[in-house]
């Protein structure tokens, strides 16, 4: 029983110390928005953000990593990049569809680094807010459209 117990308690300790590790690793990352365009933009569904992002260890850019996009709502077009020569990735994010149901209110994203972890996943991460507002209303009104217009009869 005395050897289970410093068995499990070693492989615990080793787990720990490679969080550790990673997470020490993780901290000499740092991520940041360059730019965010159109602010705000438009829930429409259909507008595209454009969003870069800059991957740096110290002041140096980082070559070659992964970042992954993650927002609340809405898609991105490309959820996994790799950082060019000035650590830069450009992602392209789609807003959702604002409606009388879904109110339209900013949106939360998280980039992570998925490249800087050795031993464990512990991911360098960076969580901002796309600023959304309602789209330019047009002329149709959904409660006016006919069966003759969705069928053509």
């Amino acid at each position: 029983m005395k050897k289970k117990l410093i068995a499990i308690f070693a492989i615990i300790l080793t787990i720990a110390a490679f969080y550790g590790i990673d997470t020490l690793i993780a901290h000499s990352y740092s991520l940041q928005i360059v730019e965010i365009d159109p602010q705000p933009s438009y829930a429409d569904g259909k507008t595209p953000v454009n969003i870069t992002v800059q991957l740096k260890k110290g002041d140096a850019p980082v070559v070659g990593h992964i970042l992954y996009m993650l927002p609340k709502k809405g898609n991105v077009k490309i959820a996994r990049l790799k950082t060019d020569a000035d650590g830069l990735a450009h992602f392209v994010y789609y807003p959702y569809l604002a409606s009388d149901f879904i109110e339209v209110g900013d949106v939360p994203i998280q980039v992570m680094d998925e490249s800087n972890s050795v031993l464990v996943s512990v991911p360098a991460t960076l969580d901002f807010t796309v600023e959304l507002k309602r789209p330019v209303t047009t002329t149709t009104d959904d409660s006016q459209i006919t069966i003759e217009d969705i069928f053509g009869e």
